[in-house]
């Protein structure tokens, strides 16, 4: 039963067989069958329902039809042994639409299909923890589309309702940060946006080791059973370790492979290559193992594990801990580290022509028309690229990671407080560039031969991004590469809230983000200072109290008995950015100020700096 809505825009109508339209194949019967749309059906009062299989809903905001799948309707030629009901869709003035599609008597699937041609567009299974389906897609106005309900599993019959509301816009007024890009990524924002719905519910903290989930708040999502489950991402690295206990369920198969049997069975021009390829230099095999057992190259075992690490209750836990890791090797065997050598273009086409949705470069490479060419690609076929942006300290990435203007994200680091990481380089000032940051700092994660370890570095950061991407597209496996772009920097945390305690706000609004690494064992280095000006602002100084400073030689002093020290700057105008860096260490617990003086006004921030 549903209402009559006024200024309609949106349009669900039952389609019949044997007139004009596009054709299909059954294969059963071998026969065509074409589609019309029938006369619209009036709307219904509760007491008509019982006599009314199909109904029409026409409305701008809310469309509900409930219906029946039976042994009487027809088979569905895009999915084998299961009947279909078939709808055209339009609308009026286009735009983003939620359809969805429940039953308590069967597994629901939930297909869009080209109402000229037949290709299936869009389509879903489960959302979340229910058998329940959904689709959020983009209508162009004017344009028939058909909506085809269906069943997971052969021959299913029963009641079922077809829901279509119109979709929220994504967030926007985020302001692009020179430091920060678009902010720092939030997974339980930007999954529910992909699926139109409200940001999910806060849950408690894991803590430990998993501190960089809570940060981008990833177990939000995974208490949605959201868990990247049919998605796979590429891992385009040193190689994986695809044997390691917490990495081996999730490693990806090429089922269309025979292995070992010296033949190209799938005829994608590699001969076996069940588990990926190895692109590395001078190689050109199907061994996606680290080159050596040297620690250095331990890195894509490190990257995968962040991404897709099993969710056990032992180990770690990665951002998407049921998504499948693609391995694709680069580099090569002489050296004790992951090397840039090899055909990355050609490992980003590999990737897209294989089924992959995600491609995680947590790497540095020179620019080639070949690369972008790839790049390109991936963006074209909605397989979304992450890229690490890069470890020099640079005002901007590096390469592939400022191809983000185009294609896909660019990835800086955080550490745990939310403030950038001193190695990481920055956004720049290009606001094209889709740049967002991650937690890189001291990362636990897998390691070859069944360990773990701690890593730091964008490379760390790009695979956290990469696993967020996965549970999107988890959620909503129709989401477009511009899509997942919009929703990811639309949907960041920014200012203040990129990290709790060391990034704070005075009271004038400038933004002090603080970065903290760990030098020396019982030792701690604050290693730099950047505010942001809101407003025009005169005689802006930071005035710090006593550290012990380290002079360079070596010698560590201690400064309570010496003046304060008072960073200043000259008058900054709107958005202007400042930079001081120094280093202080210290061996034990301190708690101090940050005082801050403007235009003789002070205010005293306290902070607690723990070693």
């Amino acid at each position: 039963m549903f209402n009559q809505f006024s200024n309609a825009s949106l349009e669900l109508e039952q389609l019949n067989q044997n007139a004009s339209g596009f054709s299909e194949i059954d294969p059963f019967s071998s026969s065509a069958r074409t589609y019309r749309q029938i006369s619209r059906s009036r709307f219904v009062t509760e007491s008509e329902t019982d006599n009314v299989e199909r109904t029409i809903a026409t409305t701008r905001s809310l469309a509900a039809i409930r219906a029946q799948l039976d042994s009487y309707d027809d088979i569905n030629p895009t999915r084998w042994a299961t009947y279909k009901d078939d709808y055209r869709l339009s609308s009026s003035t286009g735009g983003q639409f939620r359809i969805q599609m429940s039953s308590t008597e069967f597994d629901t699937y939930l297909q869009i299909i080209d109402f000229n041609t037949g290709a299936v567009l869009a389509y879903n299974d489960d959302t979340g923890s229910s058998s329940n389906s959904q689709i959020t897609f983009t209508i162009e106005g004017g344009k028939n589309y058909i909506v085809r309900a269906t069943s997971f599993t052969p021959f299913a019959t029963g009641r079922y309702q077809i829901d279509a509301q119109q979709a929220t816009a994504p967030p926007t007024g985020r302001e692009f940060n020179r430091t920060y890009g678009y902010g720092l990524v939030d997974a339980a924002a930007a999954v529910a946006q992909a699926i139109s719905q409200p940001k999910f519910t806060d849950v408690p903290n894991l803590g430990s080791n998993n501190w960089g989930n809570d940060m981008i708040n990833a177990p939000e999502v995974w208490a949605r059973n959201i868990t990247g489950r049919g998605i796979t991402v590429a891992v385009i690295d040193s190689g994986v370790d695809i044997t390691h206990s917490d990495l081996r369920n999730n490693i990806w198969v090429n089922r269309r492979e025979v292995p070992n049997d010296g033949i190209d069975n799938d005829q994608n021009g590699y001969v076996d290559d069940i588990y990926g390829w190895n692109f590395g230099q001078g190689q050109f095999n199907n061994n996606v193992m680290p080159g050596t057992s040297d620690p250095g190259q331990a890195h894509g075992t490190h990257v995968a594990g962040t991404i897709a690490a099993s969710n056990n209750n032992f180990g770690v836990t990665g951002v998407a801990p049921n998504a499948q890791i693609m391995a694709l090797r680069l580099g090569d065997v002489s050296g004790n580290r992951f090397t840039n050598a090899g055909s990355l273009a050609q490992a980003v086409r590999y990737a897209v022509d294989n089924g992959a949705r995600v491609i995680n470069m947590s790497l540095g490479w020179s620019d080639s028309a070949e690369l972008a060419s790839a790049l390109s690609y991936a963006a074209s076929r909605n397989v979304i690229t992450v890229s690490a942006a890069g470890n020099e300290s640079e005002p901007v990435p590096g390469t592939p990671a400022n191809y983000a203007t185009r294609w896909g994200l660019s990835v800086g680091a955080v550490d745990r407080m939310g403030a950038i990481a001193s190695f990481s380089n920055r956004a720049g000032s290009d606001p094209a560039l889709q740049h967002v940051v991650a937690p890189g700092v001291q990362i636990y994660s897998t390691v070859p031969g069944n360990r773990y370890d701690f890593s730091s570095g964008t490379s760390m950061a790009a695979p956290a991004v990469a696993g967020v991407v996965a549970l999107m597209l988890s959620a909503n496996p129709n989401l477009t590469h511009d899509q997942v772009r919009r929703i990811m920097t639309g949907t960041t945390a920014q200012g203040a809230s990129v990290g709790q305690a060391l990034v704070m706000t005075d009271f004038v609004g400038a933004t002090i983000a603080k970065t903290s690494e760990g030098m020396e064992r019982d030792r701690q280095s604050l290693a730099s200072i950047e505010w942001i000006m809101p407003d025009d602002r005169q005689d802006l100084s930071l005035v710090r109290t006593a550290f012990n400073i380290e002079t360079g030689e070596g010698e560590v002093r201690k400064l309570e008995s010496m003046p304060m020290v008072t960073v200043s700057t000259p008058m900054l105008s709107l958005g202007a950015e400042f930079n001081r860096d120094f280093t202080v260490l210290s061996s034990v617990n301190v708690q101090q100020n940050l005082e801050w003086e403007i235009n003789d006004r002070t205010i005293v921030d306290d902070f607690e700096m723990d070693v």
